[in-house]
């Protein structure tokens, strides 16, 4: 089990939960884990194929998968995971 750290942009789409403890024994199944419980998430979280969208950054305990190893990153019990949508502008 972990806990997701919702952002306050999707929060509307969680019932207005911030933080919301998920199964899965890596990041990519805690991500689907949420989107079985909140299945209006999925489109910012997962494109078409069922990949977790680039344009969204996953961090675990304040380190970004990506440095890790990605969707695969294993997730420990009392792990926090936190979405960060990129934010573009110009």
């Amino acid at each position: 089990m972990a806990t997701v750290l919702i952002p306050s942009s999707l929060k509307p789409l969680t019932q207005d939960n911030s933080d919301i403890v998920v199964e899965g024994e890596t990041v990519l199944r805690c991500m689907q884990s949420l989107t079985l419980d909140y299945p209006q998430l999925a489109p910012y979280l997962f494109d078409d194929k069922g990949q977790l969208n680039r344009f969204i950054n996953i961090y675990i305990n304040d380190k970004d998968i990506r440095t890790l190893q990605g969707d695969k990153t294993t997730v420990s019990e009392n792990d926090k995971l936190s979405i960060l949508p990129s934010i573009a502008g110009g």
